[in-house]
């Protein structure tokens, strides 16, 4: 299985372009009091979160796969996992 997230070094840059989508009408308005750090969330109802590392390595640990797990350019975490 092979699985990506948003590194957590380009939050303010991730943010950025989910509202300049937002103001486009590409998604919803962002409820800017739930959104924190690795989570947007719109008042539609959609939501776009980030997993780290050690969250990879907790979800795959319950199944007794260890995952490999790498940053690439400070922006994106890729997730292997093989049984």
């Amino acid at each position: 299985m092979f699985f990506s997230s948003y590194s957590q070094r380009i939050w303010k840059e991730r943010l950025a372009w989910f509202r300049a989508q937002s103001k486009v009408g590409l998604i919803g308005e962002i409820n800017e009091a739930k959104t924190r750090h690795g989570t947007i969330v719109c008042k539609d109802g959609f939501r776009a979160e980030t997993v780290s590392k050690s969250e990879f390595e907790r979800l795959f640990s319950n199944a007794g796969i260890r995952p490999r797990i790498e940053e690439i350019d400070g922006s994106s975490v890729f997730c292997l996992a093989r049984k």
